[in-house]
């Protein structure tokens, strides 16, 4: 019988935890900070980034993708682990050159099936959670593959900025997000779709406010939907996500399953500390 591996890299924010119980392999990006380099998860963590904040220094944070070689390394050690084959779920290609490096990568003998999530952090790991639920059943790598890309763009997360400095100086905005960013002391709500694009929701609002209507709009978007994935994430303040999952409770008793969790240093580098985002991902089978 075929053994299958799953991938994903550092930006889907699962908890070490889950990536562990699941035995799922990960490819670090990296972050550039002062001219320095750190490999994603092991040389720096969010954490650092929240106390960079805090202390108000300045700062020059930028990412790189994971390169070709890292792949190639990780592919041949897949391969030694005894696997045969992988799939590798990534962050949109919209954000970063990961993607297209895995696919230069040298594959070592492994069978790699390589998809776009079109989407990052936990509106990426919730997706890799569908793939790891699809192995558990005794699915073919290729009919996982063709549900995992039915699925692609049935998701949507709902993004609260405090600032959007951070996105627009490290170019990882939309058209829309970005003329939003020319307004003086904007805090907006962006929506991310399933295809890794920003769109504005709601040009300016308090977090009390953005609490109502994200709330309002999960609520419209899952309507009587019996089968989907919800994800929490923050970058440092976990009440935020109290605050939500109490006015989502009942939504929550529906879903297939739920992340929470906190942004990691490559999100956070282009995010901030305050932003905080939730979403889904439905299943239609």
């Amino acid at each position: 019988m075929e053994k299958l591996a799953i991938i994903t890299d550092s930006t889907a924010d699962l908890s070490e935890a889950y990536i562990s119980e699941n035995n799922i392999y990960v490819a670090n990006l990296y972050v550039i900070l002062d001219d320095k380099i750190y490999e994603d998860r092991k040389e720096i963590k969010a954490d650092d980034f929240t106390a960079i904040n805090e202390s108000d220094r300045d700062y020059t944070a930028k990412t790189s993708a994971t390169s070709p070689g890292d792949f190639s390394k990780l592919f041949a050690k897949i391969k030694e682990d005894g696997y045969d084959s992988a799939i590798y779920i990534g962050i949109t290609s919209k954000m970063s050159a990961t993607l297209t490096n895995s696919n230069l990568a040298e594959k070592n003998g492994l069978k790699v099936h390589i998809i776009d999530s079109g989407s990052v952090s936990l509106m990426e790991g919730i997706i890799i959670n569908y793939a790891v639920d699809l192995v558990k059943k005794g699915l073919s790598a290729e009919d996982i593959v063709e549900k995992l890309n039915a699925s692609i763009g049935k998701q949507y997360g709902y993004c609260y900025f405090d600032t959007l400095k951070y996105l627009k100086a490290g170019g990882r905005i939309g058209k829309v997000a970005k003329k939003v960013s020319t307004i003086f002391n904007v805090k907006p709500l962006l929506g991310l779709d399933g295809k890794g694009d920003f769109e504005l929701v709601k040009l300016k609002l308090t977090r009390e406010k953005a609490y109502k209507l994200i709330e309002e709009k999960i609520r419209e978007d899952i309507g009587d939907t019996e089968n989907y994935y919800l994800f929490y994430v923050s970058g440092k303040d976990d009440y935020v996500i109290d605050e939500l999952r109490d006015r989502l409770a009942d939504i929550e008793e529906k879903a297939i399953n739920i992340h929470q969790g906190r942004f990691g240093s490559v999100v956070s580098a282009h995010a901030g500390s305050k932003t905080f985002a939730l979403g889904y991902l439905v299943i239609n089978e």
